[in-house]
């Protein structure tokens, strides 16, 4: 591995300005910014994968319980080179500390799943923050382009959760502003207009942050 060339988790955390965030929360900005294209996640640990040339079935019991998601190749193989996440989440195993859910990944221009040894069912593969590794020339350019544009987006939404507080009780806890209420408002959006809810799931985080640092939270009555 060319340390050159890749950057760790704490070092991409800090560079963005994810840092003073709770962990979970500023791994998910990170899976966030992998999901859509602007960063690329590497990781190096042997991890069983089939073509990913069918598409994935959710396969249920006749009394509607989930079995999983279902490949059906029939064989796997064992890949030990650098990988390329493509499908990935971050997951809470047991307690533990945070840990990036790798669903589907790359090497070179050929698409894997994670699967089972015998290439039926689509599985995940857990890694660490010590695991994975990004391209330090990407996160360089993301921080000098786009920190603005993001500390830009969590001011609107703060000022935007402000405002709904102002006008409708539902969206106020006590005297402060309720931003999971929010959340749950922007999600409803989202299924109405047949968006990807990715990266809404954990924005009350976000905008509880902003507000707090705007000093925009507590609303006092008149």
């Amino acid at each position: 591995m060319d340390k050159n060339r890749f950057a760790s988790t704490n070092w991409v955390l800090e560079k963005l300005g994810f840092n003073k965030m709770p962990l979970k929360l500023a791994l998910e900005s990170v899976v966030d910014l992998v999901l859509e294209n602007e960063i690329d996640l590497y990781f190096e640990k042997s991890t069983r994968g089939t073509d990913a040339t069918v598409e994935i079935e959710e396969q249920y019991t006749p009394d509607g319980v989930f079995l999983g998601p279902l490949i059906g190749n029939g064989y796997s193989y064992w890949h030990d080179d650098m990988k390329l996440a493509t499908t990935l989440h971050v997951y809470n195993r047991h307690n533990s500390s945070p840990e990036f859910a790798i669903q589907q990944y790359r090497i070179e221009d050929k698409l894997f799943y994670v699967t089972d040894n015998e290439g039926i069912w689509n599985c995940e593969k857990y890694l660490n923050t010590d695991e994975v590794y990004f391209d330090k020339n990407q996160i360089e350019s993301l921080s000098k382009h786009s920190a603005k544009s993001i500390d830009g987006i969590t001011k609107a939404l703060a000022l935007l959760a402000r405002e709904k507080a102002e006008s409708l009780p539902k969206f106020m806890t006590g005297n402060k502003v309720n931003a999971s209420e929010f959340k749950t408002h922007l999600l409803k959006l989202a299924e109405t207009h047949e968006i990807s809810a990715s990266g809404l799931r954990s924005i009350d985080d976000k905008i509880n942050i902003a507000l707090k640092e705007l000093d925009i939270n507590e609303i006092k009555r008149k």
